[in-house]
């Protein structure tokens, strides 16, 4: 299927299901708070899921690369514009995301033996994103107004954080992921999705992911989600 261009991939549900119930009480939470129907994670398996949200971020990637050479060009910054992009990363791609690579899936993969230095890369890396976004945020609360100096210093920390994350998706999707389907087994990535429904549903909250996904479009200017490239990265993560 030829997809329309610039469309934001993002399932919305994809075939890997938990009772709300089941998550309450295995993480002492109660069935309201965990939801009394059934639970989805996108992208179908943790790998899938991964892989679903790094083509989401790439794409607000592209967008962030794009203002940055706009600021450089005009000395001109609209606030609102990068402070959601500020937004989309620290809490889409940190929060969520990286949560679910930091706190499951990299302590699954050192425990069955991958490479080290690849997650310890990958983990600096989401280290030097905060910090590029921590001095974009920093810089969008100056009260006496924006310098032009303050303006080039956005668009080069806007800059070196989309080429970092650029190649820090490329990593992890060419040598991270092959390695989790190369060495984690069934039951542990059964575990990981389990890990990964309890942060989107139950940490996060129902309406976390279509609210950045709202952002995403917005920063985008994409077409509606397509649940047809989602479902081919499900595949790609059996």
């Amino acid at each position: 299927m030829v997809m329309a261009p610039r469309a934001i991939v993002f399932a919305a549900a994809c075939g890997v299901w938990l009772s709300g119930s089941a998550i309450a009480a295995e993480h002492g939470q109660s069935s309201a708070e965990a939801n009394a129907g059934e639970h989805a994670v996108h992208g179908g398996t943790p790998v899938g899921s991964l892989t679903t949200e790094h083509d989401l971020i790439g794409q607000v990637v592209e967008a962030t690369a794009k203002e940055a050479t706009a600021i450089r060009e005009t000395g001109q910054v609209d606030t609102q514009r990068v402070g959601l992009m500020v937004s989309f990363f620290k809490n889409f791609a940190d929060t969520c995301h990286h949560a679910k690579e930091e706190r499951y899936m990299f302590p699954a993969l050192r425990d069955h033996g991958a490479d080290d230095a690849v997650i310890n890369r990958a983990i600096g890396e989401h280290q030097q994103g905060r910090y590029h976004l921590g001095a974009v945020e920093s810089l969008l609360i100056q009260p006496d107004g924006m310098s032009r100096e303050e303006a080039r210093a956005i668009a080069s920390h806007l800059g070196e954080y989309a080429a970092m994350m650029k190649d820090h998706i490329e990593l992890e999707n060419t040598q991270i992921w092959p390695s989790a389907r190369k060495v984690l087994p069934a039951e542990e990535m059964a575990k990981l999705m389990k890990a990964f429904v309890v942060l989107e549903h139950v940490e996060l909250g129902e309406d976390f992911h279509p609210k950045y996904l709202g952002v995403a479009r917005q920063l985008t200017g994409a077409s509606q989600p397509h649940d047809e490239a989602a479902g081919a990265n499900d595949q790609a993560g059996q």
